[in-house]
């Protein structure tokens, strides 16, 4: 995913930012080198005053990302910075947790394109919540959202399995919204990063 991820760097520079974090890979994997290569890039462009910072997660690097952390809040206390990882946490298992009831739905859904509109409705709620416990009532809201959805009985979703660079998996643009698609057809998707 070297072009993709080159492109949202470049929307990320458009847009203001002059720090972009980009994960690493860990031993051969490729992905380690992108976050060099991609700098190199961006300066020959005319990006200049950006700075691609490679993370890598492992527990011999903590103290570094910690270190990045730190800088990248301007100095804010530490409290403050775990609080905003804590909300932000939790928000990506609010939208892991919806998406997975989405997947299951959009396969036997009446009126297809019904979870999608939700899914979208959600992903907004989700994003203007500043706190746990209004997260909470949005998640349980969209889940029971979901369980209301009209569905055909006789539906006997084909779940397919789905392998691959775990990016192109994550990103629907990069996999032409395979799952959102397969929904639409009837099938479902389990998806296992290579």
């Amino acid at each position: 995913p070297f072009k993709l991820t080159l492109g949202n760097l470049i929307e990320a520079a458009e847009l203001g930012a002059d720090t972009l974090l980009m994960p690493s890979g860990y031993g051969v994997c490729r992905l380690g080198y992108y976050a060099t290569t991609q700098e190199q890039i961006l300066h020959d462009l005319g990006y200049n005053n950006i700075e691609v910072i490679g993370v890598g997660f492992s527990e011999r690097k903590l103290f570094g990302l910690l270190k990045i952390i730190k800088r990248l809040s301007n100095n804010a206390p530490w409290t403050r910075i775990i609080s905003a990882f804590r909300i932000g946490l939790a928000k990506l298992n609010a939208l892991d947790k919806i998406e997975r009831g989405v997947q299951k739905i959009r396969a036997v859904e009446l009126v297809k394109g019904t979870a999608n509109r939700l899914y979208a409705k959600a992903i907004k709620a989700i994003d203007e919540a500043d706190d746990n416990n209004t997260l909470k009532k949005v998640q349980i809201d969209y889940i029971d959202q979901l369980n209301q959805v009209a569905k055909n009985p006789r539906a006997q979703p084909l779940i397919v399995g789905i392998t691959g660079e775990f990016y192109v998996l994550l990103e629907p643009f990069s996999n032409l919204d395979v799952e959102s698609e397969l929904g639409k057809l009837g099938g479902r998707s389990k998806a296992k990063a290579l």
